[in-house]
């Protein structure tokens, strides 16, 4: 239940945050007749951190007169924004042989609007061990149910008695198949998922179904209120993320998970455990419901969320039911009272939690655990806090900051 758990460390919305998140909302006026199950959407300032957990990019030159057959590396890449086409573009650096991916990039988005050969040439009077090196422009496409990146422009900058390659026009360099993908773990490890990616201005939208479900899914990349979700997005957000309802039910059915509830009872912080979650909602409104247990006994238990950012107002306890049928007068006497009396301090136990958590936001935090997922041959990690939570229609949304790291890495 109950994720008034807001300063719990273990939250119902991670399950679901595992599907993204290379890490996961902003309030919204309208969704498109039917919303996506979830929707991811990377805004500019974690791009950067999201594109250097892909790198680097090895791939094999084509057997051309032009060019002699060896391995290239991709050590940097810059993303510079969505395009007419439908795609985007990125500038990055190529390198020959296997190589790292360079840990000072050295170039930015001012390097998507420079000459291509200005570039090289800063890069190569800055030093390295590159007998050559090329800024390349990178076409990033996407289909279903590929992403694509195609080398369209390079210009490339040398060491004396050393020449670069023509790699301009090379086309296809490398692809990822983003269907059928086994992104969760655990539980869900089973569940494999098609991933839509889309291109809009300066961030990049992801979009998840159940395998098979969707065939084309433009209509989903290409909502008009994507922009307005992204304008009214906390300023630091770097990420928003859309999840319908029953999608999100669907996961907590799928995990079972419990969650401590920090509650103050008697002048002690005490944790409480919430079991059986459901979360449903509409304009402005979510409730979570559940099972909520304390000591031995098993409250049925409701948070009521309000407002535009979903701010705790209510919490309500109902004591389990007791069969008081004794044909024993004073036995069913004895048990009518303790029926009255847990009733009594199911009521007073509600008002101390609601008196704790009223006002407060329902912000959903990773913190000290991160999120597992795999993308690929690759595994990743990716942390989650929440600057602001809505919901409208039958989509909950958060808006806040992520962090994502390859496992294994720094």
């Amino acid at each position: 239940m109950f994720s008034i758990g807001l300063r719990a460390r273990r939250c119902w919305l991670a399950s679901i945050a595992r599907l993204v998140l290379f890490l996961a909302l902003a309030p919204r006026c309208a969704f498109a007749q039917n919303p996506p199950p979830l929707r991811v959407i990377l805004l500019p300032s974690l791009i950067p951190q999201a594109i250097a957990q892909m790198l680097p990019i090895t791939f094999d030159s084509p057997d051309t007169s032009a060019i002699e057959p060896q391995q290239i590396t991709v050590v940097a890449m810059v993303y510079c924004g969505s395009n007419a086409d439908g795609g985007a573009n990125a500038v990055g650096v190529a390198v020959p042989g296997q190589a790292r991916a360079l840990p000072e990039p050295g170039i930015s988005r001012s390097d998507c609007t420079a000459p291509l050969g200005e570039t090289a040439a800063r890069l190569m009077n800055a030093g390295g061990n590159f007998d050559w090196l090329e800024a390349i422009k990178l076409h990033v496409s996407w289909t279903p149910w590929r992403l694509a990146l195609s080398i369209v422009s390079a210009a490339g900058a040398a060491k004396p008695g050393f020449s670069a390659p023509p790699l301009g026009n090379l086309g296809q360099i490398e692809s990822f198949n983003t269907a059928g993908l086994h992104v969760l773990t655990g539980p869900g490890s089973n569940a494999s998922f098609d991933v839509a990616i889309g291109f809009a201005g300066s961030a990049i939208t992801m979009v998840a179904f159940p395998s098979g479900r969707v065939s084309n899914p433009a209509s989903y990349l290409n909502d008009p209120t994507i922009g307005t979700e992204i304008a009214n997005a906390p300023a630091s957000s770097n990420v928003i993320a859309d999840a319908q309802y029953t999608f999100i039910n669907e996961v907590l059915r799928l995990y079972g998970s419990t969650f401590d509830i920090p509650v103050p009872i008697e002048g002690t912080t005490e944790k409480m455990t919430a079991k059986n979650i459901t979360v449903n909602g509409g304009d402005n409104v979510m409730t979570v419901a559940g099972k909520l247990e304390y000591q031995t006994i098993g409250y049925d238990a409701s948070v009521l969320c309000q407002g535009q950012d979903l701010a705790v107002n209510q919490v309500t306890l109902d004591a389990p039911g007791t069969n008081c049928n004794q044909e024993d007068l004073m036995a069913r006497l004895q048990c009518q009272g303790q029926s009255v009396a847990l009733y009594g301090s199911s009521k007073a136990l509600a008002a101390t939690i609601t008196n704790y958590y009223q006002g407060q936001p329902l912000h959903i935090s990773t913190r000290s655990q991160p999120l597992d997922f795999a993308i690929g041959d690759n595994n990743y990690q990716a942390t989650f806090d929440a600057l602001k939570s809505s919901s409208h229609g039958g989509v909950f949304s958060e808006a806040g900051r992520a962090s994502i790291r390859r496992a294994g890495g720094s």
